[in-house]
């Protein structure tokens, strides 16, 4: 199954209109506990650590995701069904 170029592009652009949130919300944070603890070192290890925290969210989530269509695509079902159903019962779990 291939993914359409317009929903990464759509992806892509969400992704660089969300920025502006994080340098405003996460910016100042992401500066000054890591100088007032230890300078430039600490600065490192917490970005390589939020980096890694961002990948391995990214492969759990990408790996469920191909799951689940891999588990519709087997049962005869449509894919985007699966994860709507799917999406709709995680949400009235978290309400």
């Amino acid at each position: 199954m291939t993914t359409p170029d317009f929903s990464l592009t759509a992806l892509f652009l969400l992704g660089l209109l969300g920025a502006a949130h994080c340098v405003g919300m996460c910016g100042p944070l992401a500066v000054v506990f890591p100088c007032r603890l230890g300078g430039v070192r600490a600065h490192l290890i917490y970005h390589a650590g939020r980096i890694a925290a961002y990948i391995a969210v990214g492969f759990v989530m990408g790996g469920t995701g191909a799951g689940m269509v891999g588990i519709a695509v087997a049962a005869g079902g449509d894919p985007m069904a699966w994860i709507a159903r799917i999406q709709v019962i995680l949400s009235l779990v978290a309400a």
